[in-house]
């Protein structure tokens, strides 16, 4: 039987408590397509811009290569903001394909080294690659960064799945911000290196976000 005092107990248990506004992803999401805008800005005065971009045509290519790293980075930043909300019965999995149709350029790349190795060790240009891999995972630092701030305000229940997603998203969008920059077209460079600095990006988020976000 309840006595007096217990309703008085429960009642003042929940007397201070005041209503919060429910956890978002608009700040994450500004914070993301800012930065993307502020790499390009810096890549452009840093380093420049592709000369075909700058004379208005630019190559079929540099195009492909865009798009496919903007589908890639924004749907996996959409998967990581996602998981600080878990949801019961929801497991998206977009990210998934999208690493699935991204994956066609390594392996188009592959088979074209397979073809013709001396072409694709020619397109290599490791001359660059250094520069590539520096500005590339300097810049997907800071999308990273972005990313754990939100899920660290959140409750994600997956943090392994969280680090990898994370790596995914910000090494797509730090190669993107490159790429404004990139002067090669070859599939085999970009098959090789973009490739490299995304798979890199995925390690070393798989290894530390887990240890940022638990709670």
């Amino acid at each position: 039987m309840m006595t007096r005092s217990q309703p008085e107990f429960l009642n003042s248990l929940v007397a201070d408590l005041e209503p919060v506004s429910p956890l978002g992803n608009w700040q994450a999401t500004g914070g993301l397509v800012a930065l993307v805008l502020a790499g390009l800005t810096a890549v452009a005065l840093l380093l420049g811009v592709r000369a075909d971009v700058l004379a208005g045509t630019p190559d079929p290519v540099f195009l492909l290569r865009g798009g496919v790293l903007l589908m890639l980075g924004s749907i996996s930043a959409a998967s990581a903001l996602a998981m600080a909300r878990p949801v019961v019965g929801r497991n998206d999995r977009s990210w998934a394909g999208a690493v699935a149709m991204a994956a066609v350029v390594p392996a188009v790349a592959l088979v074209y080294a397979l073809i013709d190795p001396g072409a694709a060790a020619r397109e290599v240009w490791w001359s660059s690659a250094i520069l590539c891999l520096g500005v590339s995972l300097s810049a997907a630092t800071g999308f990273a960064a972005i990313i754990v701030w939100s899920l660290r305000r959140g409750a994600p229940v997956l943090p392994e799945r969280a680090g990898w997603v994370t790596g995914l998203a910000a090494g797509s969008l730090g190669t993107l911000v490159y790429s404004l920059y990139c002067p090669a077209s070859s599939i085999t460079y970009i098959g090789l290196w973009y490739t490299l600095v995304i798979a890199i990006a995925a390690v070393t988020a798989r290894l530390t976000v887990p240890l940022l976000i638990r709670w």
